[in-house]
């Protein structure tokens, strides 16, 4: 099955581009071309619109508005399109639902439909022929303690021809313990190159979230399949970071993957986006983008249009990242029995904490000489002068209770003597080993 579409962010980009130049040949429409243009796209409305009842009152307010003058009172085809999108909104708020002013798309779209092209979708690759998809991904980068951070910014529209690189990805990242997915800058894509990724997470083939689709007047039924990962499959813990601009197709994955118990997701609700979205000529250079179908997912028995795929850990999206390494190193402790491991996560856990601001005379009670570790307070912060190091003087980061971040290598928890009092110290060392120093 093959659904063709145009992503929205794409032809967003190719308006703004290509707004200024056409504006240059038509700057405003006779009361006859504008009348057209309101009857066209209404018409649109009516014939492809997800929902048919919503489509006829949008047709009406847009002829109503129309017959008391509002279009013809404006002095270029931007107010033009600028009001006509105002109005759309304002009877059926859809951040899907677009018209615009692109003379060349319009003859385009013209041509795929003299072929029905356009009933079914218009192929992106005429569409777009020189935007390369060989990168699928925008950063892959290994993190420490064999935990993998993967930043995909859409999910493109050419599944086959990115299919190797996906591949030869998940290949690699079956060796990998923890996964993170960064979507917090991701607007969406292709619903196939959605199913194409889900596939790789599940051995079974299991139903995701199905499309209903008023176009082809069916439920397009949508699976993670095996098959189509060619058997590659992954099974660590994944957790996939989002924002108030995840959106569409990249909501369609954290959504579909969440409720399938198959990821945590982590950071802001996302943008509320759940409708597959086609553009269509309504003539005279004019464009509609037109959400023909929704989303369907058989387990919530909803979708998440409106309301945003909402996080299992709820964090402003900046923090995303921090928050999903945290609870890694949490989820990879209890995983493992050898305790000098669980020193290592630790250790990796504590480093990822912010400082504490902590009062001098909690400070103070840390404060001494312990076999050449000199510990000072000074304006209210923690420092240690280390003979050992040519008495460099290095500022301590309070992480929790008596453990503070010493350097790149060492933290240090301080513990009390019998009597109560601060006399000894812990080196917690980045590989698990500890060394012990006591208070002169």
């Amino acid at each position: 099955m093959l659904i063709k579409r145009i992503l929205l962010q794409f032809f967003i980009i190719h308006v703004l581009l290509s707004y200024a130049f056409s504006q240059k040949k038509v700057t405003k429409l006779s009361e006859v071309e504008i009348h057209t243009l309101i009857k066209n796209t209404g018409q649109a409305l009516q014939k492809y619109y997800v929902f048919p009842e919503k489509a006829n009152v949008m047709n009406e307010y847009l002829h109503s508005r129309h017959k008391s003058g509002s279009y013809n009172r404006l002095n270029s085809i931007k107010e033009l399109t600028d009001l006509v999108q105002q109005d759309l909104q304002k009877i059926c708020p859809d951040p899907h639902l677009h018209i615009f002013y692109d003379p060349k798309m319009a003859v385009q779209l013209e041509k795929s439909s003299s072929t029905k092209d356009q009933e079914n979708g218009i192929n992106a690759t005429r569409a777009f022929p020189k935007i390369n998809f060989d990168l699928v991904f925008t950063k892959l980068e290994l993190l420490h303690s064999n935990m993998v951070y993967l930043r995909l910014d859409d999910f493109s529209n050419f599944v086959s021809a990115a299919k190797p690189a996906l591949n030869a990805t998940f290949k690699w990242l079956r060796n990998c313990d923890i996964l993170f997915i960064d979507l917090r800058y991701n607007s969406g894509g292709s619903p196939e190159m959605v199913s194409q990724l889900e596939s790789y997470f599940f051995k079974e083939k299991t139903r995701m979230n199905d499309i209903v689709d008023r176009i082809q007047n069916k439920t397009i039924e949508m699976y993670a399949d095996p098959l189509m990962a060619d058997s590659i499959h992954v099974d660590m813990p994944v957790y996939i970071l989002t924002s108030k601009n995840t959106f569409s197709a990249a909501e369609d994955f954290s959504y579909g993957m969440q409720t399938s118990k198959r990821a945590i997701i982590i950071g802001e609700t996302t943008g509320g986006g759940a409708h597959p979205t086609e553009v269509f000529s309504v003539g005279q250079g004019f464009v509609t983008a037109i959400p023909y179908a929704r989303s369907y997912n058989n387990i919530t028995k909803t979708d998440w249009e409106g309301t945003g795929v909402i996080p299992d850990v709820p964090v402003p999206s900046e923090e995303a990242l921090l928050q999903a390494r945290k609870l890694a190193f949490n989820y990879l402790s209890n995983q493992v029995s050898n305790e000098r491991q669980k020193r290592m996560l630790q250790w990796r856990l504590n480093d990822l904490s912010i400082g504490l601001k902590t009062p001098d005379n909690i400070l103070r009670q840390f404060a001494g000489n312990y076999s050449g570790l000199d510990f000072f307070v000074r304006e209210g912060e923690f420092y240690c002068k280390n003979a050992g190091r040519g008495d460099n003087i290095f500022k301590l980061r309070h992480v929790k209770d008596t453990i503070f971040v010493l350097d790149e290598g060492v933290q240090i928890q301080f513990e009390k003597d019998s009597r109560g009092e601060y006399s000894m110290l812990k080196m917690l060392w980045s590989d698990g080993e500890i060394s012990e120093k006591s208070k002169w």
